[in-house]
């Protein structure tokens, strides 16, 4: 076999594996839901709630637009922190995400409550583990 006629078929190869990985593949939700048939996914479910959930109201934009603003000016949070998911559904805001320190969860929170004082905040931010 020439050189041409191998990397044809390593390229073959390659393409057949990548075609096979992208059928297999499932989100978290739908694996968990496809064991446990007994599972509903909704979007009201606040462990499982998302960007999509998020009503496109111009107050709540418009209220996320400064939430974001006022994060990503605090020089003090670190990028995780900055970059926090903020969703606001019925007068209800929830912040997911890992952040570095209990001090800087405290921070992020102090900062939307002074921005939102009629809004609840379910605080779902986690302190990340150094890996290293």
């Amino acid at each position: 076999m020439n050189k041409w006629t191998k990397a044809f078929l390593v390229c073959l190869g390659l393409l057949a594996i990548a075609s096979r990985a992208d059928e297999s593949f499932q989100s978290p939700l739908q694996s968990i839901a496809s064991k446990s048939s007994s599972i509903e996914i909704t979007k009201t479910s606040y462990e499982q709630l998302a960007f999509d959930a998020q009503a496109n109201k111009p107050r709540d934009l418009d209220l996320v637009r400064k939430i974001r603003k006022e994060l990503t000016l605090d020089r003090n949070l670190s990028t995780n922190g900055k970059n926090v998911k903020i969703i606001i559904v019925d007068k209800e805001i929830t912040l997911k995400g890992p952040v570095k320190s209990d001090g800087e969860k405290t921070r992020i929170l102090n900062i939307i409550s002074k921005l939102s004082s009629d809004h609840t905040i379910r605080n779902q931010l986690e302190v990340a583990r150094n890996n290293y």
